[in-house]
């Protein structure tokens, strides 16, 4: 119920009267009870995103400093990113590709020249056991 009223973990399970290792275990024992606190958990990044809004509106009408709403704004991004990373976490992909957009190249060969005796050994008995073969 804190996190859904506006406060942090900490806060809410100190407003509780638990201690937080109490908390935290009976997350790891009861998934049920995992899954209801990660939703409050995205209920309070609503409450905080619309204090910050609140926020900014009374300082753009008291006359406050940008730079002041500046800093406000990035904390609150800031932990929104942190607390519901799903919501509102950087959605930054990266895709690997071959020259001109195409597939990688792969070479397998191996040159067999370069080996000592020992790892040829190995190779032989690699390649002639059937369960390493694919």
């Amino acid at each position: 119920d804190g996190l859904y009223d506006g406060l942090d973990m900490i806060d809410a399970i100190e407003a509780a009267g638990f201690k937080r290792r109490t908390v935290y275990e009976w997350m790891d024992a009861h998934p049920e009870f995992r899954i209801r606190c990660a939703r409050a958990r995205d209920a309070l990044t609503e409450v905080r995103l619309k204090r910050l809004r609140d926020q900014i509106e009374t300082a753009q009408r008291n006359g406050v400093d940008p730079a002041i709403l500046r800093v406000l704004a990035s904390h609150e991004q800031w932990a929104a990113e942190r607390i519901a990373p799903k919501l509102y976490g950087s959605k930054v992909t990266t895709e690997v590709t071959g020259a001109d957009g195409g597939p990688i190249q792969h070479d397998h060969t191996v040159s067999l020249v370069n080996l000592t005796d020992e790892q040829l050994d190995a190779l032989e008995e690699a390649l002639s056991d059937p369960d390493t073969r694919q």
